[in-house]
């Protein structure tokens, strides 16, 4: 369900920061010291994926919430099923929301099909731009936490949540979790191609492009640069300004 690469993977610190280990496997007994909360550990994925992940970062929890609703809400006007969206906290306070799929994707078109849900959401009049940020995971450069685990900075325990953000404290939940079905996630992908254009002009994919720059006006060029040159961050708040103005020219052509 999760694991497609073995010979990378991350560990988490006593303070929260990632060390990558590509020297050694992660073998079983790793994960089992994961799941006995001995130590945190992540992976990393190649070409593709049996999952797709919106990694939701608040510096408050209710803020986080609201995010997450607003999420899940678009992932459902999009064609994905309630019951196939399920929710992890991310031990801190944010949330980790997951789509598991029948069969593995690949990772250009998984990551493609989420920067269109983030578009969505930035056009979204119900968001708050200040409330956070939304990170899609997972992409090649970066590693994605195992879930069930604890946050190594605060011991908190990473439980799955249910519709009213209530902890499910039970490893037993994962037996329960749906995978999309493939005619399901085609419908949806084929869907979204016709916006795989407008992905193109702010997602880092043709990095230094002007466009980019100017979805950071306002904000610190600096800060512009780092979220560019990574390419797959999306700080909702340096972001919706261009977003909005590019889905309302679209709408009004």
């Amino acid at each position: 369900m999760f694991i497609t690469l073995r010979k990378k993977y991350l560990q988490q610190l006593d303070d929260g920061s990632y060390i990558t280990h590509n020297k050694t496997c992660l073998t079983d007994k790793l994960v089992k010291a994961h799941l006995e909360h001995k130590a945190t550990y992540g992976i990393y994925v190649n070409k593709n994926s049996k999952f797709m992940m919106f990694d939701i970062d608040s510096g408050n929890l209710e803020n986080a919430r609201h995010i997450k609703r607003i999420l899940i809400n678009q992932l459902v006007e999009m064609g994905f099923d309630r019951k196939y969206i399920f929710t992890e906290s991310s031990g801190k306070k944010g949330y980790h929301v997951y789509i598991f799929f029948e069969q593995m994707k690949n990772i250009v078109e998984i990551n493609n099909l989420q920067k269109i849900v983030i578009m969505k959401i930035t056009s979204n009049p119900y968001y708050d731009e200040k409330l956070g940020n939304i990170e899609i995971r997972p992409i090649p450069t970066q590693g994605v936490k195992l879930p069930l685990g604890i946050h190594q900075a605060n011991k908190n325990v990473c439980w799955f949540c249910d519709e009213n953000d209530n902890q499910i404290e039970s490893f037993d939940y994962i037996f329960t979790i749906r995978k999309l079905p493939e005619e399901k996630l085609s419908k949806i992908f084929k869907k979204s191609k016709s916006q795989t254009t407008q992905i193109s002009r702010f997602a880092g994919l043709s990095k230094g492009n002007p466009v980019q720059v100017r979805a950071y006006q306002n904000k610190p060029i600096c800060q512009a640069k780092k979220h560019m040159k990574q390419g797959y961050c999306f700080p909702i708040h340096a972001t919706t300004h261009y977003l909005r103005q590019l889905f309302t020219s679209k709408q009004t052509a």
